[in-house]
């Protein structure tokens, strides 16, 4: 239980790394979208990676 709270950390700093990256180099007119696809592609991958499983499983 302690690793996956551990791992539950190493994301969250992992997100924030990137989002300062994304910042820094690059525009503000294109940081939002730079933002907005990373969000969109970790929903569209994470989603389908969860829910088939689950699906397929029944």
């Amino acid at each position: 239980m302690f690793y996956c709270f551990l791992q539950g950390l190493a994301v969250l700093e992992i997100i924030v790394v990137l989002i300062a990256y994304i910042g820094e180099e690059f525009g503000r007119k294109t940081m939002a979208r730079r933002i907005l696809l990373y969000v969109a592609d970790t929903v569209l991958g994470g989603f389908p990676s969860w829910f088939l499983p689950s699906y397929l499983s029944k």
